[in-house]
């Protein structure tokens, strides 16, 4: 059951850090629970009025692809902060895209480029479905330009 409630977003943060201690394919408890991030409110949006939730497993297959991908150059405290900022960039990435695909399998992605340094820029893709009347992250990740 889903209710519209405020943000999840500091129990989210709480939970990075229990899935990133977790090893890799532990399960987890009420993996298909869903998280509310936030609603879309913006008019000329492509998804104005629908609201975005991620679920406890596709955080964690979140978790675990980025703490694989930032651990091998990075200590723990690092890694764990670099994905604290993809989290954080969601609403930016979403409500101010640089470009977004549809794709007809049901698959939506929103594109947004940042700057690492001053030389480094990779694009956040962040890539979702729609159930029933809500968007759903199925994945975050950084790709290169």
């Amino acid at each position: 059951m889903i209710k519209a409630q405020k943000s999840d977003f500091f129990r989210i943060k709480r939970l990075v850090k229990i899935y990133y201690n977790l090893r890799q394919g532990e399960l987890i408890g009420r993996h298909t629970e869903l998280l509310f991030l936030f609603k879309i409110k913006n008019p000329n949006h492509p998804h104005h009025h629908f609201e975005v939730y991620i679920s406890r497993m596709s955080l964690k297959h979140f978790v675990e692809r980025r703490k694989e991908e930032f651990s091998k150059n990075n200590s723990e405290d690092t890694a764990l902060s670099l994905i604290y900022k993809i989290l954080d960039k969601t609403h930016d990435v979403m409500i101010n895209f640089d470009s977004y695909k549809f794709e007809l399998s049901n698959k939506h992605f929103y594109d947004k480029e940042y700057f690492l340094s001053p030389t480094h820029a990779r694009i956040l893709r962040i890539l979702l479905e729609i159930k029933e009347n809500r968007l759903e992250i199925i994945s975050m990740h950084f790709r290169r330009k």
